[in-house]
């Protein structure tokens, strides 16, 4: 009788483990690849200008966090992956800012890349 609570104790734990381990976070504004067909697939402003910024929404190098994620080019910067956001405090890191990219889509962007308006 005793078998079924050990049995399910370690299955759980086992669980777990496998959810930490597969689960693993990637880290905020990890790089991400903006090849010209990715780039096709998104939204770019300021071509030939030198100060090209890119959104790609969905893109397979950065997970789905919290709203929407993208890989993002700000003002030629090499990508990294981003996320949406209304206000600054919805960035993480510290000095990080919620740029407007359009009039209906605005992103995180780190320090020290990030000009905000503090």
């Amino acid at each position: 009788m005793r078998r079924a609570p050990t049995l399910l104790m370690i299955l759980s734990s086992l669980a777990v483990a496998l959810c930490l381990f597969a689960c693993e976070s990637q880290p905020d504004y990890a790089t991400c690849e903006l090849d010209e067909e990715v780039t096709n697939q998104g939204i770019c402003a300021g071509k030939g200008t030198g100060a090209e910024s890119c959104v790609v929404e969905q893109h397979p190098h950065c997970p789905e966090i919290s709203g929407k994620s993208a890989c993002l080019s700000y003002f030629d910067s090499p990508a990294f992956c981003s996320r949406g956001c209304q206000v600054d405090s919805d960035c993480p890191g510290q000095d990080a800012c919620c740029w407007e990219f359009s009039d209906t889509a605005k992103y995180c962007v780190p320090a020290p890349l990030a000009v905000c308006a503090h």
